[in-house]
Formats: C-alpha cells, sequence, structure tokens
C-alpha cells in the first residue's frame, strides 16, 4: 500500500495458499564481524492453518521468527547434513525474555501490531545466534540459540543470506489472511572490509576472432556474466568493463541487466574456484536495465569502473534464475570489431 509504505501479503482460505517474498540479493558476512538483522512486520491475527514467518533464512539455512498457527517459535534452520532441519523453539522454552507480561519488561507480545525482529548472528561456523524484538528503542533478547562446544559441525551451511517473508496456509482456513512486510536491514556490525577474489573474463583479442558488431545500431552482446545455477547464494559482483576497438567507428557502449538474448548464448564455468559462468558475444541483445554506459570512438581502449559495490551484485528470484549483467555494444559502422572484458569480485 503506497500510503502506509508496506507490501500487503495476502492469502484467500484454500489449503496451500502460498506468499513468499525474499530479497533478490544475500548479504555478506565476514568472520568476525557480526551481523544485526531488523525486519518490522504487522502479522495476521494467529488462527489455526496459518503459519507466518519472518527473518533472515531462505530455503535451507537461515533464522526467523515463526507464528504456527497458535504457537510462535524460534526456528534455527540448517542443512548441513545435506537435509533441511530445524530447531524449533516454542515461546514456553525460550531462554530469555518471553514477552508474555511476566517478565522485566512486562510486555505481552502482539504480533498482530507493528514489530521489529532483530537478530545478532555469530557464524564462524559454530558460534551463537541472538533473536529478539525491539522494545523502547532496546533490542531486547528473547533466546539465544547455543552452538559453541555443542555441536559435531557447522550450526549452518552459511551465513550469506536473504531476508524473507512467509504467509502460508498449511491446511484451509476460516478466513482469508494479510501480512504486512514493513522493511528490514542487514548491518555488519564492525564495518565492512572489500577482500575477496578478483576475476577477470575476456573476449578473443585476435582480430579475426573478436566480436563482430555487424549492422549500424544493433545491439550486440560482447561479454556475460551470471550466477553459476549450482552457487545462487554466492555473493558475484562485477566491477570493471573494459573495450578495446580496432576500426575508427563511434561505439555506444552499455552495461546491460537481464537484458534478453536472440538465441541462447554459450554458458561456461569460469573454473572451480569461481561461482560465475561467462558466455562471449552473441547476435543481438533487446530490452534490459542499462545500470551504465557511454561512447568510444576510433581506434582505441575504454575503461568503465563501476561504482556503488553492491549495487552491481548478481542476484537470484526464488524460481532460481540468476541475474544477467551484459557489456553490450552498438556501432555507426558496418564492419566494426571489439573486444571486451569483465572484472568482478567474489567474497
Amino acid at each position: 500500500m503506497t500510503n502506509e509504505s508496506a507490501i500487503h501479503m495476502n492469502v484467500g482460505t484454500g489449503a496451500s495458499a502460498e506468499v513468499i517474498r525474499e530479497s533478490k540479493k544475500v548479504f555478506a558476512y565476514q568472520p568476525g564481524k557480526s551481523l544485526l538483522i531488523m525486519n518490522s512486520f504487522v502479522f495476521e491475527t494467529p488462527k489455526n492453518n496459518l503459519r507466518q514467518r519472518v527473518g533472515f533464512f531462505g530455503t535451507y539455512n537461515g533464522i526467523y521468527l515463526e507464528q504456527d498457527g497458535l504457537e510462535l517459535n524460534f526456528v534455527l534452520r540448517s542443512y548441513t547434513s545435506g537435509s533441511i532441519s530445524e530447531r524449533r523453539i516454542p515461546r514456553s522454552q525460550w531462554n530469555g525474555h518471553k514477552f508474555d507480561g511476566s517478565d522485566f519488561y512486562q510486555r505481552n507480545l502482539d504480533v498482530a501490531k507493528g514489530n521489529i525482529f532483530w537478530t545478532d548472528l555469530e557464524w564462524l561456523g559454530v558460534g551463537d545466534v541472538r533473536v529478539g524484538f525491539v522494545i523502547d528503542g532496546t533490542n531486547v533478547t528473547a533466546h539465544t540459540f547455543h552452538n559453541e562446544n555443542l555441536l559435531t559441525t557447522t550450526y549452518m551451511t552459511t551465513a550469506a543470506l536473504p531476508v524473507r517473508y512467509e504467509i502460508t496456509n498449511t491446511a484451509a482456513t476460516g478466513s482469508s489472511s494479510e501480512m504486512k512486510q514493513i522493511c528490514s536491514t542487514v548491518i555488519s556490525e564492525g564495518g565492512f572490509e572489500a577482500k575477496g577474489n578478483i576475476f577477470v573474463k575476456s573476449s578473443p583479442i585476435v582480430t579475426a576472432n573478436m566480436v563482430g558488431l555487424g549492422s549500424a545500431g544493433t545491439r550486440v552482446p560482447v561479454v556475460s556474466i551470471r550466477l553459476k545455477s549450482t552457487n545462487l547464494d554466492a555473493i558475484v559482483i562485477p566491477v570493471a568493463f573494459d573495450l578495446v576497438m580496432t576500426t575508427n567507428d563511434l561505439v555506444f557502449f552499455e552495461v546491460v541487466l537481464n537484458g534478453q538474448f536472440a538465441g541462447t548464448p554459450s554458458w561456461t564455468s569460469y573454473d572451480i574456484h569461481s561461482n560465475a559462468e561467462t558466455a562471449i558475444g552473441g547476435t543481438t541483445m533487446s530490452g534490459g536495465t542499462v545500470v551504465d554506459g557511454g561512447y568510444i570512438y576510433q581506434k582505441g581502449s575504454k575503461t568503465l569502473a563501476l561504482h556503488e559495490l553492491f549495487n552491481y551484485q548478481l542476484g537470484r528470484s526464488l524460481s532460481g534464475v540468476s541475474d544477467v549483467i551484459t557489456l553490450v555494444a552498438t556501432s555507426n559502422g558496418t564492419n566494426t570489431k571489439i573486444a571486451g572484458a569483465i572484472g568482478w569480485y567474489e567474497f
């Protein structure tokens, strides 16, 4: 709703009716720097056969608040065994404030009112996870998942996760339901250092094998990048593009997000150490969102460095489709030859 600055997630009464909203990008974790995650929400009034979730989680791993029917739980989801397992802690077993009016804050938590759920995440494979609610400007701990000196492996596969909201009918309900998604933030406590592996992929530089731009005015993909289908929760961020032109033409180049290829490009894994796949050339490209661009004139080269590092991080859809970023070139000539390269970080 525009005036509320909130997303209304509505389900009817049918069994298995569901709405899921998840951030397209996962958020970076660095060892020794805890993550503070905050999610504001309004749940539907609890009812039988209605499940609502909010938190820092994806399909396989994460931490979330769950209202399942009339039961309120904190859940830690893990895929470390190769299958999904969940530690589900009902309110009666919370080891912090229970928000039932009986403790220091004397607050009865009403999930059908606006609340801020927070998670303080220490990964390191075996660290603690604290969860709770913001009360009068204070992060009050409701429960701590203790993991050190208890498990024989890591408590979840990764701390690089999306934020996510869900409302699901587990069976038919007596009335329709509405959950409100308001706002989320993920903060690296202790700052963030841009440290990671750097990779570069270039199109051919031998003139005969360079990408040909064909007829004047045709948008031609030069080099593209996407996430590997097996590594969709990886953090891959394009940071620079280079172009070289060997003819005396005028070329307009664009950095395009999710353009439409004419035909299917040939995707190849960069190498076993990378989470990315790349493609060279292609026939033509249409559509997409232009995130940067410029001109190159006559024989020469051009380097384009992208600003605001995480703005260009590759995301993925709920159905498992990666973003694609492509360097696209359009010439005013008819036989223009061009070479291009893309550089990226992987954290």
